[in-house]
């Protein structure tokens, strides 16, 4: 990673930085697919057992809000 002065301030070149923002992203949407993924086989087998309860998914804010979500992750899942 190369670092060179921009009027004082520095920066990262080659696209680096976009590179890690890409990378996070990839990392959250897995993370996410994957609490989804487990949501969701759970409740269905709650559904299988005639047990329909409450799932308690501990996340941060960032993996909640929107439409792109666990919530919304597991419940396209169950509808497959």
């Amino acid at each position: 990673m190369e670092i060179k002065s921009n009027n004082g301030v520095g920066s990262i070149c080659d696209g680096a930085i976009e590179s890690y923002i890409e990378r996070l992203y990839e990392v959250q949407c897995f993370r996410e697919e994957y609490m989804a993924e487990t949501a969701a086989l759970h409740m269905t087998k709650q559904e299988q057992t005639n047990n329909p309860g409450w799932v308690v998914i501990l996340a941060g804010e960032r993996h909640i809000l929107g439409r792109d979500g666990i919530p919304n992750r597991a419940l396209r899942r169950m509808a497959s």
